[in-house]
């Protein structure tokens, strides 16, 4: 029997700033507080899913350098009781970084990458004959070099490796990175009929179904949520598609049942960062996936989840355990 969940992808050190202010190209802002992290899909997600699930088996899947930062990511993940089996040390190259500077007044933030072993990551890496997970989850779309090339059968090496992974019987979904540029469609499109669920924001889906989530003055078009949702899920996607933003959290499943739940409404001063807050969410939604909740009960997870997460900032801190994470369901907007 299929049990547990593989994360595979991205693996990264953060080395998160937080700054007074963002400023102009060329100008000068004061750093106000500094700490280092995990980052990307697989430590962040798998760490968020090991806190709240322990019983869970969580297994991760990618590549990190043989230096001091691989060495630090090995010793966080295996700290959270991950199965690390499947993170290989790759010689000659540096585990990948992330500096994110996040702002003191707004709380966004904005991210300098570099990818490291993360770029020679391909379909030959991934412990097809090994896994036995009941679910496989992959990212990020865009920030995966091998895995976003053209394949002449599938469309992406990506959608390739999710193929291989569903003909074992094992439920798949994606989460894609924000990027500027137009790859979204050409990158990211050929690997959804081969998911079955998949979880991301609503610029990266709006972008993906050719549909703008947001107007020109950055408001959200609320009723452009379920056009997004339903366009994936036309385009193959088999079982659901979720959609988080900082107003909403909405599934779509593959029967058009439409759920959209508000944000919490947290106090004032509660936020510390955004920091993972989408790979946050996207734990407590495969969380509530693997165990076969309905709609709204998964909503629910996974928008307390990021908003467990929005308590610190980094990208994991945040989350203490399921209780606490549940606790946050008060703020839920009536």
């Amino acid at each position: 029997m299929k049990t547990g969940i593989t994360v595979c992808g991205n693996l990264f050190v953060d080395s998160v700033k937080i700054v007074n202010t963002f400023p102009k190209e060329g100008m000068l802002a004061n750093i106000t507080g500094q700490r280092r992290g995990v980052g990307g899909c697989v430590s962040n997600t798998s760490i968020c899913l090991a806190r709240l699930a322990p019983e869970l088996p969580v297994s991760a899947a990618g590549f990190i350098g043989q230096d001091e930062a691989g060495d630090y990511l090995r010793g966080r993940l295996h700290q959270e009781g991950i199965d690390t089996a499947w993170v290989k040390n790759i010689p000659g190259w540096s585990t990948g970084f992330t500096d994110m500077i996040s702002s003191e007044k707004t709380k966004t933030r904005t991210f300098f990458n570099c990818r490291g072993a993360n770029s020679v990551y391909g379909f030959d890496d991934i412990p097809f004959a090994e896994i036995n997970t009941r679910r496989f989850h992959m990212g990020y779309a865009l920030l995966l070099d091998q895995f976003d090339k053209a394949d002449p059968e599938h469309g992406t090496v990506m959608a390739r490796a999710l193929s291989a992974v569903q003909q074992k019987g094992i439920r798949t979904s994606i989460d894609v990175v924000s990027e500027d540029g137009d790859r979204f469609r050409q990158v990211v499109e050929p690997s959804l009929k081969y998911c079955d669920d998949v979880i991301i924001n609503e610029i990266e889906g709006g972008r993906i179904a050719g549909i703008d989530s947001r107007d020109a003055q950055g408001s959200l078009k609320k009723e452009s949520l379920s056009e997004i949702c339903a366009a994936l899920l036309k385009k193959g996607v088999a079982n659901s598609v979720i959609i988080h933003c900082p107003e909403y959290g909405c599934m779509m499943t593959n029967n058009g049942d439409f759920v959209c739940l508000s944000s919490l409404s947290l106090p004032s001063g509660y936020i510390k960062g955004t920091v993972g807050a989408g790979d946050a969410f996207c734990a407590g939604a495969l969380l509530g996936l693997y165990y076969g909740f309905p709609p709204k009960e998964t909503l629910k997870l996974a928008i307390c989840t990021a908003g467990a997460n929005l308590a610190s900032e980094d990208s994991v801190s945040g989350i203490l355990n399921l209780e606490q994470v549940k606790n946050l369901e008060k703020y839920f907007k009536e």
